[in-house]
């Protein structure tokens, strides 16, 4: 059983086609493959008798079940391919199809044919998920190339001969240009990969590319390319560039080249094909169709603030599919990846190798899949930002007691919402670590931030001055070991004076040390009002356990203020059914935007869990005393049920704890 490779003769050496065909079948041939040699000429009025004989010639050597790697196109057109195939497969000949072509038009002419094949080699991801979009077969195995080669022998041998490189243009005297003329072109990029790119960086030269091409990702993991969105944008990010930044590009280039002038990718697409012949599942598309559609994931909010210590703090919202994400400096730096799917946070700090306010960062989601990491979206460039702020609609109370360790994490998140209209209470609960330092840093540096020192008197007390200094319409809260995403506010008011509710309720998750897990979710429309009876009746019962936190929710300031916190040991659940009672309408949004840390070994859950279980019981009941007592009278039926069903709720959670 033998393996062969077509390659086509008679074209010029000035069609970039001839070169490439030479260069693959020559790389073929070192891993030890025949060369079925092929004649362009331009004959396409042959008759089928005499096309048959040129067939028979062609294959003459070929015996049953032997490989046959072909590549199109052959420059013979579609007919002559098509009567290739149909001959190979006659004499039960196995054929894989390396896909040359570079207009996709052209390829959705092709699709029929490329489906005779059992492996089909394609240039990049997009390119398999472009053919799987438009009708290629489920079950095709497809092995991606990832990059052109130029190779020394392919040089070589072309240095004699009439052979056309590319004009390569020079942007700033430091980059090589690999761009498009017109959107059809960039189209085109964004599934096939350059042979332009190739010869820049075999011969030692680091380049700028538009966003979104097809091997984007390989390029900025190996920091060989420059991607940007507009030749003015490249134009000054490189002016700006320091020399030694531009020096590790050269760098990098002059390691990434030896293994295009080996030809180490056309070897590698070249193995990997023989491989899915014989190999049960090598080549087989695990993806499915339209997985990676980039108009489904969206970076819709980032922003870049300074941070306690030096340090900055990113923050971005994201929709979408994704596995992680890299964080990039604006020049294309790859300065760290997170494999957390729910990330929306993430701090510099102080002593990165380039200043921020120069750079700025680029965030990038990405997808697993078996031929590496695949970018689905990218954020706007972040630069650091201070929000402008005129007057509050919306107060933000933080709580904080000893809270050195995690307090900065939680300004950062509120700092980071997109709601414009926010102030940030944060109350200081008389510490003793260096919480009261951190919290001034915040009040100094931002006109939104108000902090308040007092003696140490619990969170209720520390809610309570918050909420007596609130000057908003709306009061949310958040706890000082605890985070929330940046669309959080914005997401809940919105729905809130839409819907003319009192109360806004969101999901929420709990980090533990099995990654994150969903803490509240209520099977609610969304983003649509119901009645406090239907409310309770309906959700808050059934859920009540961690229905009642006070954080994950934006209330009405006119009903809080009404209505302050009990100092009681379970306050939130004395509290929330209370204010939730005197509400007319609630509103509900699965968001999951709060997040309940549950990892802080000095949060202020794990306190509570230091009790004994009477003195949980008795906390318990107090608790259902107190919204008993202070609720809404024309809800107490409703609330009588929630004491009933929150003292079985306790019950069962301490036996689970035995």
């Amino acid at each position: 059983m033998n393996t062969y490779i077509t390659r086509v003769n008679g074209l010029s050496f000035g069609d970039p086609r001839q070169y490439r065909q030479y260069m693959v079948s020559e790389a073929a041939i070192q891993l030890g493959c025949r060369e079925m040699g092929i004649y362009c000429y331009d004959w396409k009025d042959e008759p089928e008798v005499s096309l048959d004989s040129r067939m028979d010639g062609i294959i003459a050597g070929i015996n049953a079940e032997d490989l046959v790697i072909c590549q199109f196109p052959t420059g013979n057109g579609l007919r002559f391919e098509w009567s290739l195939v149909n001959h190979l497969k006659m004499y039960k000949s196995r054929i894989a199809i390396f896909v040359q072509e570079g207009n996709l038009h052209r390829i959705l002419e092709t699709i029929r044919l490329y489906e005779q094949a059992e492996v089909l080699i394609v240039q990049s991801l997009a390119m398999r998920q472009f053919l799987l979009d438009n009708g290629i077969r489920a079950n095709m195995r497809f092995v991606i190339q990832d990059m052109w080669d130029d190779t020394d022998e392919m040089r070589t041998f072309c240095a004699g001969e009439k052979r056309e490189k590319t004009s390569l243009e020079m942007l700033s005297g430091k980059f090589g240009i690999v761009w498009y003329q017109d959107e059809d072109e960039r189209r085109n990029m964004e599934c096939n990969i350059s042979f332009a790119l190739a010869e820049a960086l075999a011969a030692g030269i680091p380049v700028v590319v538009p966003t979104g091409i097809a091997n984007q990702t390989l390029l900025e993991e190996n920091g060989v390319a420059l991607a940007a969105e507009s030749l003015d944008e490249a134009v000054a990010v490189i002016e700006g560039m320091k020399e030694t930044r531009y020096q590790e590009y050269v760098r990098n280039v002059q390691r990434f080249a030896p293994a295009l002038r080996k030809g180490c990718y056309t070897k590698k697409c070249l193995t990997e094909a023989i491989l899915a012949f014989y190999k049960k599942d090598a080549g087989l598309a695990s993806i499915p169709a339209r997985e990676y559609q980039l108009c489904k994931c969206i970076f819709d909010f980032a922003v870049l603030q300074d941070s306690y210590g030096g340090n900055l703090a990113l923050s971005w919202s994201f929709q979408g599919e994704a596995d992680g994400f890299f964080i990039y400096g604006v020049s294309g730096k790859l300065l760290d990846r997170t494999e957390n799917i729910h990330q929306h946070y993430w701090l510099i700090e102080k002593g990165i190798d380039h200043k921020a306010e120069e750079e700025g960062f680029i965030i990038k989601a990405y997808v697993e899949t078996k031929k590496g990491r695949l970018i689905t979206a990218e954020s706007e460039p972040v630069f650091p930002h201070k929000s402008r702020y005129e007057r509050p609609e919306v107060s933000l109370i933080i709580p904080a007691y000893n809270a050195e360790n995690h307090i900065a994490r939680s300004m950062d998140n509120a700092l980071a919402q997109s709601f414009p209209d926010l102030e940030i209470i944060a109350v200081d609960d008389g510490s003793k670590d260096r919480t009261s330092e951190i919290l001034d840093w915040y009040g100094e540096h931002y006109s939104n931030v108000t902090v308040i020192h007092q003696e140490n008197g619990y969170v209720s007390e520390a809610r309570n001055t918050g909420i007596r200094r609130a000057g908003g319409s709306y009061i949310c809260f958040l706890d000082s070991d605890d985070m929330v995403r940046p669309d959080m506010v914005q997401r809940m008011y919105d729905s809130i004076r839409k819907n003319h509710c009192d109360v806004a309720v969101a999901s929420a998750y709990q980090i533990t040390n099995r990654g994150y897990e969903v803490l509240l979710k209520y099977p609610m429309e969304e983003d649509r009002a119901v009645t406090t009876e239907d409310f309770f009746k309906n959700y808050y019962l059934k859920e009540c356990g961690y229905g009642t936190i006070v954080v994950c929710k934006l209330y009405r300031a006119s009903l809080v203020k009404e209505h302050l916190f009990p100092k009681l040991a379970y306050e939130d659940e004395a509290w929330t059914p209370v204010v939730l009672s005197y509400a007319d309408r609630i509103c509900y949004l699965n968001g999951l935007f709060y997040e309940y840390d549950r990892l802080i070994d000095d949060s202020i859950v794990h306190k509570r869990t230091e009790k004994s279980k009477e003195e949980i019981r008795i906390d318990a009941r107090k608790a259902n005393r107190h919204f008993l007592i202070h609720g809404n009278p024309e809800r107490f039926e409703l609330l009588k049920e929630l004491a009933r069903k929150h003292g079985q709720d306790w019950e069962e959670l301490m036996q689970e704890s035995d």
